[in-house]
């Protein structure tokens, strides 16, 4: 389980979110499979997605019909705060 500000997103739902992201860059590169990460957590999460990913992701379970509202929400607001979680990582190494 990922907790984040008022959130927590079960391994399912990054499984599902990383077979979007799969999805896109398939689509875009097929002969250049995404890297696994080592493991599961903030970091791999941070590490493993773009920005181009995160809208992506946004956009799809924005307009999905087919999932709890709550659910949706929950997936919108994860995607917020690892966008937030990567803009800092960014700030911090772009600042050393």
């Amino acid at each position: 389980m990922i907790n984040g500000r008022g959130v927590r997103i079960c391994y399912e739902c990054i499984d599902l979110c990383r077979e979007i992201v799969d999805e896109e860059r398939a689509d875009k590169a097929a002969s250049a499979p995404a890297p696994e990460p080592a493991s599961y957590g903030p970091d791999s999460i941070v590490d493993t997605l773009s920005y181009e990913d995160l809208d992506t992701m946004r956009e799809r379970w924005g307009a999905a019909t087919t999932v709890a509202d709550d659910a949706r929400d929950a997936m919108l607001i994860m995607i917020g705060e690892v966008e937030r979680l990567r803009r800092e990582r960014d700030r911090r190494r772009a600042d050393t």
